[in-house]
């Protein structure tokens, strides 16, 4: 659970709540499953890509829920053949209810639910002695549901996503290991009231990486870029680049105290007439304190900058938060 209390803005203060579930077993010579499972609850203002039109009720709170699964399984035929699989399942819920009131005669509007699942298979090859290729494809599904009836949200198309990549997973250096996927996507919306589909394509990539400069100090880079369809109009895709860049220094000698920082810059260019893009930096750094195995104290300073290149909706966010940790 995560509470957030306002002192000036009292009428925003509210209550989250998550769920995280992981797994990781393998198998030596065999297989290898991992994957993860969370739920989030959350009842507070919108922000970042969600915040999308200028509305007049900015305060208002808005109920929503985020689905987000995912698992991977490898099975090895030989030391250097495998077999890759996975699925993924992600979804955004809001509570079905205007979320804005738009125009002179506050005329109700809301965002879509959307929901994505992915499949993806391909055929693993050890290159080198700490590298493995991969190479497969993928197909997935997005759909749309509309959160007011009509007419007040007009139905939007469901898509059908595929495409193909190739990866390399492994140990890249003495002190460098991660992962790195290229390929390419493609995305055709359903025919929907009589007017033909469309189709977007973009290149995709995928990149994790963690270095080791040290054995108190590591960094992990992050690239991602793929296609998505939006909440607010989910008949148009956009190109989603993120990039993330995180550090972690231990102090001391008593491996209970750690340093640590990152930044994320995240850029949404859609595919409208209209030429519309999103920007998103958020910078955070801070101080944790372990007091043992299953309890920590942190302070963290973070700051939250969005810019967009159409309407009035950008903002900027400097919060500094003192936390608790207490596991059982």
């Amino acid at each position: 659970m995560t509470q957030n209390w306002y002192t000036e803005n009292s009428e925003i203060s509210s209550d989250n709540h998550a769920l995280t579930f992981a797994i990781n077993y393998q198998k030596e010579g065999k297989f290898r499953l991992s994957g993860t499972d969370s739920i989030r609850f959350d009842n507070s203002i919108l922000s970042g890509r969600e915040r999308s039109i200028t509305i007049a009720d900015r305060k208002r709170l808005i109920d929503r829920t985020y689905f987000n699964d995912q698992y991977r399984f490898d099975y090895i035929f030989s030391p250097k053949t495998s077999l890759y699989s996975a699925i993924g399942y992600n979804a955004t819920d809001y509570a079905e209810e205007p979320h804005y009131y738009t125009g002179v005669f506050r005329k109700p509007y809301a965002l879509y639910d959307v929901s994505n699942w992915r499949g993806a298979l391909g055929f693993g090859w050890q290159a080198f002695p700490k590298v493995k290729l991969i190479g497969g494809g993928f197909y997935g599904q997005t759909t749309v549901e509309s959160n007011l009836p009509q007419p007040q949200m007009t139905a939007r198309p469901d898509s059908d996503f595929g495409g193909f990549f190739i990866e390399a997973d492994g140990d890249f250096g003495e002190k460098l290991t991660g992962r790195l996927r290229g390929g390419y996507q493609v995305r055709q919306f359903d025919r929907l009231a009589g007017v033909s589909s469309d189709s977007h394509g973009l290149p995709v990539f995928q990149a994790e990486l963690e270095y080791q400069f040290t054995p108190k100090r590591n960094g992990k880079f992050t690239y991602t870029r793929e296609g998505r369809v939006s909440v607010e109009s989910p008949d148009w895709a956009y190109a989603a680049d993120l990039i993330s860049l995180n550090l972690t220094q231990e102090i001391g000698t008593e491996d209970n105290l750690f340093a640590g920082g990152g930044i994320t810059y995240e850029l949404d260019d859609y595919d409208t007439g209209d030429g519309r893009q999103y920007q998103w930096i958020r910078a955070n750094a801070g101080l944790t304190y372990h007091f043992n195995r299953w309890s920590k104290a942190q302070a963290t300073y973070s700051f939250d900058w969005f810019d967009s290149n159409k309407g009035n909706i950008d903002y900027t966010v400097n919060r500094v938060m003192l936390s608790v940790s207490v596991g059982y």
